[in-house]
């Protein structure tokens, strides 16, 4: 088995790290607090109704909460991106360095999509965390999905969880700029997510090393990712039947494990724990990282 030093040795983790030491040391993005314009609004209202993920409806509900003020609209800009916030929190939760450097780390809207000027970000802040069902009962969009994103669109990110909305971020700014395989006979839709989670997973861990992706630098964030998808994919086999891309929660997690192991990372249980439905290790009490 590769053990966990190896891995960190890994040239693409360590292109990765490369990329990430440079970018915080880049000077940092200034966001400027921006008004929630009639074309927001009509964003929110379009991106709030229907949806076959959002099964909770954690969008519509976040929408309610402002609606009856028990929430807040909070708008922040910078030259390169734009987010749109709905909360019910008493404060702005948004993590405006660290989504700063993640953003930037991708590039300008306009290398994804010529018609885009600026990347955009629609977060329905909503504290309803993933969970796991009963055992021996099948998971679907309500124990797991965050967000979605049009491919090659970067100025469609929705995330509609507070928890994991870090990493809900990396996934999506994948999709929106055109990292994807298309999907054909030899990449199906599930083998297409399966890769960008793997994706999402490693460049998380070298922004969580770096301070990039959290508010300081994690120490062993490789190891301790690749721990919590072996121990949350033993549970899912064990106790839920997830075992082929025919169950839907494959992509996000046993088809991952698969992926990652094709470009040479290896998950392994150097100590049993129980693991949330979260995708990642949580980090401090404040699960947004």
């Amino acid at each position: 088995m590769t053990m966990p030093t190896s891995q960190h040795k890994h040239p693409l983790y360590q292109t990765l790290l490369q990329i990430m030491q440079a970018e915080k040391a880049a000077p940092m993005p200034k966001w400027y607090p921006a008004a929630v314009t009639p074309a927001d609004l009509q964003v929110i209202r379009k991106e709030s109704a229907g949806g076959q993920f959002d099964k909770l409806n954690l969008r519509q509900n976040m929408s309610a909460e402002v609606a009856v003020g028990r929430g807040r609209i909070y708008a922040h800009e910078n030259d390169f991106a734009r987010i749109i916030t709905l909360t019910d929190l008493p404060y702005d939760p948004t993590p405006l360095r660290e989504w700063a450097h993640l953003i930037r780390i991708f590039g300008p809207a306009q290398r994804a999509n010529a018609t885009v000027t600026k990347t955009q970000i629609l977060w329905f802040a909503s504290r309803q965390d993933r969970f796991w069902p009963a055992k021996g009962q099948p998971l679907g969009p309500e124990h797991i999905n965050g967000g979605y994103c049009f491919a090659c669109k970067p100025n469609t990110v929705v995330i509609y969880r507070y928890e994991d909305a870090t990493r809900v971020l990396i996934h999506e700014l994948l999709h929106g700029f055109c990292t994807d395989t298309p999907v054909g006979p030899t990449n199906p839709l599930e083998h297409l997510e399966a890769a960008t989670e793997a994706w999402a997973e490693i460049v998380l861990a070298a922004a969580r090393e770096t301070g990039v992706g959290a508010p300081q630098p994690i120490p062993g964030a490789l190891a301790a990712q690749l721990q919590w998808v072996a121990l949350q994919n033993l549970r899912l086999k064990r106790d839920h039947g997830v075992q082929s891309l025919r169950d839907y929660t494959w992509r996000y997690t046993v088809g991952k494990e698969a992926a990652l192991i094709s470009m040479g990372f290896f998950p392994y249980i150097r100590k049993y724990k129980n693991v949330s439905m979260r995708l990642t290790p949580p980090i401090n009490r404040n699960s947004v990282y």
